[in-house]
C-alpha cells in the first residue's frame, strides 16, 4: 500500500474534524477509552515477551510436541495457543506462534500450511475464552459499561468457550487436517 495504515486512520480523523461531521471531543475519545488502553498494552506484553526471547524458548518446546503422533501434536500445539491467547490478544499470539512456526516448519519435516490454520483456529476460539483475550470482548464490555451495565467477569464466558476449544481441536485432529491443502511452496 503506498499510504501506511496509521497515516490513513489519522487521515480520516482530521477530515472528519475539519469537515465538522464529529466534535473535537468525539473524534479523540477513542484515545481515552479504556479497551483501546488495554489493547495496547496486551500488545506491548506480546512484543516484550518476544523480545525477552521467551517466544523462541517456547518454539523449542512447542518444535519436541511433534515427535508424536501428528494428530496429539496438533492437539497440543492447539491447547497451548488457546491458553496464551485467552490471556494475551489474539493478534499478538498468531503473530508470535507465527513467526515460531515457519522457523520449526522444515524442522520437523511437516507443511506450513498444516500448522497455520490450527494456529489461526486455536487463537481465535482460545481469545474468545476470556475478556482480555480479543479486542471484540473489550470493546463490548467499554460499551456495555458506558451504558450502564455492569462489567463482564474476566472469565465469565469461558465455560462456552473451553466447549468451542474441544470441539474444534476434535474437528482440526479429525477432519481439519485432512482437508488443509500440503501448499508445494512454504514461506
Amino acid at each position: 500500500e503506498w499510504l501506511p495504515v496509521d497515516v490513513v486512520s489519522f487521515g480520516i480523523m482530521v477530515t472528519l474534524l475539519v469537515t465538522g461531521l464529529v466534535t473535537p471531543q468525539q473524534g479523540i475519545m477513542g484515545f481515552g477509552n479504556q479497551a483501546t488502553i488495554t489493547i495496547l498494552a496486551l500488545m506491548i506484553v506480546g512484543i516484550g515477551l518476544e523480545q525477552s526471547g521467551a517466544i523462541r524458548l517456547l518454539g523449542q518446546k512447542i518444535q519436541k510436541l511433534f515427535t508424536l503422533p501428528i494428530w496429539l501434536a496438533i492437539s497440543l500445539m492447539m491447547l497451548i495457543v488457546a491458553f496464551v491467547s485467552a490471556f494475551i490478544s489474539s493478534t499478538a499470539v498468531v503473530i508470535v506462534f507465527l513467526r515460531v512456526f515457519i522457523e520449526i516448519a522444515p524442522k520437523i519435516n511437516i507443511n506450513l500450511s498444516k500448522l497455520l490454520i490450527p494456529l489461526s483456529f486455536s487463537a481465535i476460539i482460545g481469545g474468545s475464552c476470556s475478556l482480555m483475550g480479543t479486542s471484540t470482548n473489550l470493546i463490548v464490555n467499554s460499551i456495555a459499561t458506558s451504558q450502564g451495565l455492569s462489567d463482564l467477569a474476566i472469565f465469565e464466558f469461558s465455560g462456552i468457550g473451553a466447549l468451542f476449544l474441544v470441539a474444534t481441536i476434535i474437528y482440526m485432529t479429525v477432519i481439519g487436517l485432512r482437508l488443509i491443502p500440503a501448499r508445494a511452496k512454504q514461506l
